[in-house]
């Protein structure tokens, strides 16, 4: 995966900004990006990506993408990697589409034992800038807004720092009891799922452009995801 997930954000990348200079990009979204990622990983890397499979761990639910080792048509592919992905737009910066994020990384932790397991945001870049870098959570009461403060505190203080950092290599680690809000409604949704650790960590593994450039239409943006800890039986 160390040069697989660089380049298929590339891929990712190059094919989102090729559409939205040839065609109307309204017609992108999360189903669009479907084609970039599983044409890349099985024409370059010879590996089988699977879509909608059941999640392992929880009854019920499903995983965005398995990449797997094996051939198409079997039963029993090994799975190499589990992917969750977002599409940025302008409810991404709401309360509840923090909740289904925060929900995305929870069940990819849930399987990073297994699998390494990525999150992708991607967008056009002024809703993945304004909606999901730059936000700020004023209350738990309240639904994210943007701010015009600087640069500095924007990152500082967006709701989704606490989930992820924006620099190349960066690491955040998510406490759960530091999360009970998120976590209690993870709970309730998943039919009060048993989880087995306290924390997971984030980590960015790539994002395009290089540097923030309001002039590039698109952003790509994926995270390592996997718990940090364990509980114990009695814990």
């Amino acid at each position: 995966m160390d040069a697989l997930i660089p380049q298929l954000a590339q891929a990712i990348y190059s094919w989102l900004t090729y559409v939205e200079y040839t065609s109307n990009s309204h017609i992108l979204a999360e189903s669009s990006v479907r084609y970039p990622l599983v044409e890349f990983v099985e024409r370059r890397y010879g590996k089988i990506v699977d879509l909608e499979i059941k999640h392992p761990v929880l009854a019920g639910r499903r995983i965005d993408f398995a990449i797997c080792d094996g051939n198409d048509g079997e039963e029993e592919k090994e799975k190499v990697a589990y992917i969750e992905l977002k599409y940025a737009r302008s409810w991404t910066r709401t309360s509840e589409e923090a909740q289904l994020i925060f929900n995305d990384l929870m069940r990819l932790a849930l399987l990073s034992d297994e699998a390494d397991c990525f999150f992708i945001m991607c967008g056009r870049s002024d809703d993945f800038i304004q909606n999901f870098k730059r936000i700020i959570k004023l209350s738990d009461k309240t639904i994210p807004t943007r701010t015009n403060d600087t640069e500095e505190k924007r990152i500082a203080m967006g709701v989704y720092s606490e989930f992820f950092g924006f620099t190349k290599g960066s690491e955040m680690n998510i406490d759960l009891p530091s999360q009970q809000g998120f976590v209690a409604k993870f709970k309730s949704d998943y039919n009060n799922v048993e989880i087995s650790f306290n924390s997971f960590r984030t980590s960015l593994v790539e994002i395009l452009p290089k540097e923030e450039d309001n002039n590039s239409p698109q952003t790509v943006a994926i995270w390592r995801v996997e718990k940090t800890d364990s509980l114990t039986p009695n814990g």
